[in-house]
């Protein structure tokens, strides 16, 4: 790893765990950093998944603080759920194989972005379609978690705004709570993934410690501005970028 690209990778680590804290979509900067770097599709995401190892935490520590205390033990079915589904996730990616994986990255990354673009749309005509008050803790929501959680040790780009979403349609109301929840199922299910690549995956550590380095910073920075972040123009970005990265892989 050159002086220029472990740069690379510390700013990109810097904006994602910003990006982690404040709304989701770290994966769009730090992913297509990796590949940049030279590593393979495999190697880039299972590094990806250690790198961003602090960004939750960070977040959680330092901005939503209040609102676990507020949640309580309304998070254990979530977390539970979020472990088993990461697990599976993490298996299921070491199953695939090299040439397996890289030929789903595009259509991964494909799906992450559509469902990111299309959140508000999806959002409004679950809600729409349901009849009765559904609550996080419900057979369905808990369902919902677990696909997503199994996506997230898989893959994970774009799984936090998906979860903000799902999260909205079930009674989370407010953002700040739905932040908190949204972090701690992504930081167990990526910390389950991260066990088991960095014991059988093939982890660029060197890349990883860098990105650690700077997405700690940045999940800091973005946990604290995250209640004053202009969302409009985050979610404008992100979605710009997953196009982007969607159409080069594709074209690799």
């Amino acid at each position: 790893m050159t002086a220029f690209e472990g740069l690379v990778l510390f700013v990109s680590g810097l904006t994602g765990g910003a990006l982690s804290a404040a709304a989701g979509g770290a994966s769009f900067v730090t992913f297509p950093a990796l590949i940049l770097t030279g590593l393979s599709p495999l190697a880039a995401n299972t590094t990806n998944f250690v790198g961003l190892i602090t960004a939750q935490p960070t977040a959680l520590a330092t901005s939503y603080r209040s609102e676990l205390r507020v949640l309580g033990r309304r998070l254990i079915p979530s977390l539970a759920t979020a472990l088993v589904g990461g697990i599976a996730g993490a298996e299921l990616l070491l199953h695939t194989g090299e040439s397996g994986f890289s030929a789903l990255a595009p259509w991964l990354m494909l799906l992450a972005t559509s469902m990111f673009a299309a959140g508000p749309t999806l959002q409004t005509a679950i809600t729409r379609a349901v009849k009765t008050p559904l609550h996080g803790n419900s057979l369905l929501c808990q369902a919902f978690i677990f696909l997503f959680s199994v996506y997230c040790g898989y893959f994970g780009a774009g799984v936090g705004m998906m979860l903000l979403g799902v999260l909205a349609v079930f009674g989370y109301d407010d953002i700040h709570q739905a932040n908190a929840v949204k972090n701690a199922v992504v930081m167990i299910s990526s910390m389950v993934a991260t066990v088991i690549y960095g014991l059988s995956g093939p982890v660029a550590w060197p890349a990883a410690f860098v990105l650690i380095a700077g997405a700690t910073l940045g999940a800091y920075a973005g946990g604290v501005i995250a209640k004053r972040a202009p969302q409009h123009l985050l979610r404008i970005g992100l979605i710009g970028l997953g196009a982007i990265f969607t159409i080069y892989l594709f074209w690799r």
